[in-house]
């Protein structure tokens, strides 16, 4: 089975996030207009000045409204369920390996996730190519029920 990008950024709510910070933005929708306006293209001192004033001139506003709690709860929020939806995902593929082990040999073996560019050689040797090898949550498979 696999994973996509996508459905991670719906299941942790992170098309959410992206609405709701839409939504937020819009109470300093004027002073980041400005901001964008104001950004120094170039090595110009009389854009520098400019884009110093309009940051001076929008510094309150919008750090009023970026240091609200909000902001930083929401990304709570999306780091845990970040977490989560790849915590059920391991979990699924926890029980389909399971069910495969015992079909192909009768026992549940333990599966292990890694990321990187590795390989595993026939009497379970690991060998890397080049970038480190991350083992992610080596998932115990637990024994059948009796």
């Amino acid at each position: 089975s696999k994973l996509t990008r996508s459905q991670v950024q719906h299941d942790s709510g992170l098309i959410q996030a992206r609405h709701n910070t839409q939504r937020w933005n819009e109470t300093v929708k004027l002073e980041l207009q400005q901001l964008a306006a104001a950004t120094p293209a170039g090595t110009s001192l009389v854009a520098i000045q400019q884009h110093v004033a309009v940051t001076l001139a929008t510094w309150d506003a919008v750090w009023r409204e970026y240091l609200h709690p909000k902001w930083a709860e929401q990304k709570m929020r999306l780091h845990g369920a970040q977490e989560k939806v790849l915590e059920r995902y391991y979990k699924k593929l926890e029980e389909e390996a399971a069910s495969v082990s015992q079909q192909r040999w009768g026992t549940r073996k333990q599966l292990v996730v890694f990321f990187g560019n590795a390989g595993i050689g026939t009497r379970g040797g690991i060998w890397l190519t080049g970038t480190p090898l991350q083992p992610m949550l080596p998932l115990p498979l637990k024994p059948a029920a009796p």
